[in-house]
């Protein structure tokens, strides 16, 4: 069995959740929705460590902290406004050479990546930001005015990976003492929107591209990383927008959500390029986000109030498990460990 917490859409965000969910999936991986574990205006991201989880709350421009209790309950800790146009959207937890945990927040609304301490350095559980790195550039597309943080990746290597939608660019960023510092910039075909990000084999990422409809594939340089090509997405562009990667058990196949088109992709990776495999209805509306479990996938249907569950194979073919589950509003999907 897999337990699971759901970040989601409250009032202030169109939605109709009232905080923090809990699910779970069975041996047949089967989701089950449990109902609410933490009341919290839109907390539209969740991140989950061993003894905290942390959010993104969205509407309220700020980001929150609980403890895990043995029971499964979450006790707040802590409440950091990020700014009135900060509109966090992402958080990692990553180590600091130096010492000690940081959170890492990716900011859409003015595209800063802050970095706040976490435990002893964070107080109770969570610190105010210590630093904000600010970025600039944009895009053809009308999302794309001004910078957007969205995605934060920790590499296995400690170096900070970050998308930024606006700005069609990846940034890594390494560990000076207790600072982050940028170091590097790859720039991605323009009007790409680079949403998440997702280790591959060999030191290659995969890229989301929002508005591009795309996986783009980053090939590790000696210190940076260079864009080898990119496998299409389905849907009209303009019209769709992509919106989650996970990675299959064996680490062979990308899955993708896209939004308005409503299908989850799967693309195939050899070590060396990606390639569409094909794709399925999501089986509700409005993907925003999904998770591999085991050999299965859980997709948050955003606008159907639902999660729907798929098998994967060992040839990339997803297989939908029953009909749709409810759940309020969900954003995100995040596996307990």
């Amino acid at each position: 069995m897999t337990e699971l917490l759901l970040g989601a859409y409250g009032a202030a965000m169109g939605g109709s959740a009232r905080g923090i969910g809990r699910g779970r999936s069975g041996a047949d991986g089967r989701f089950e929705y449990l109902g609410l574990v933490a009341e919290v205006e839109s907390p539209s991201w969740v991140t989950v460590t061993p003894r905290r989880v942390f959010a993104a709350l969205e509407a309220d421009s700020a980001i929150a902290a609980w403890e895990r209790a043995e029971d499964g309950s979450l006790h707040e800790l802590a409440m950091h406004d990020s700014g009135a146009s900060a509109s966090p959207c992402h958080l990692a937890v990553a180590a600091r050479p130096s010492g000690g945990e940081a959170l890492v927040a990716a900011r859409y609304g003015d595209g800063v990546v802050a970095v706040h301490g976490v435990g002893a350095s964070g107080g109770d559980g969570l610190g105010p930001a210590e630093q904000e790195l600010d970025a600039i550039g944009s895009g053809p597309w009308p999302a794309q005015a001004s910078p957007h943080a969205h995605h934060v990746l920790v590499l296995d290597d400690g170096r900070i990976a970050t998308a930024d939608l606006g700005a069609d660019r990846v940034h890594l960023h390494r560990w000076r003492g207790a600072r982050l510092e940028r170091v590097a910039s790859v720039a991605l075909p323009a009007g790409t929107a680079p949403r998440d990000l997702l280790p591959l084999s060999g030191g290659n990422l995969a890229v989301l591209g929002e508005w591009g409809l795309t996986v783009s594939l980053l090939r590790p340089t000696q210190e940076t990383f260079e864009f080898a090509g990119s496998a299409s997405l389905p849907g009209e562009r303009g019209l769709s927008q992509a919106a989650a990667l996970a990675l299959s058990a064996d680490g062979r196949f990308v899955i993708a959500g896209v939004r308005g088109a409503n299908r989850i992709a799967v693309t195939r990776w050899d070590g060396a390029e990606l390639t569409a495999v094909g794709d399925i209805d999501c089986g509700g509306d409005w993907p925003r986000h999904l998770v591999r479990d085991r050999d299965f996938v859980h997709v948050a249907n955003q606008r159907s109030d639902s999660v729907t569950s798929f098998a994967l194979d060992s040839a990339g073919a997803l297989t939908p498990l029953g009909e749709p589950v409810f759940a309020p509003s969900p954003t995100c999907l995040a596996v307990l460990s």
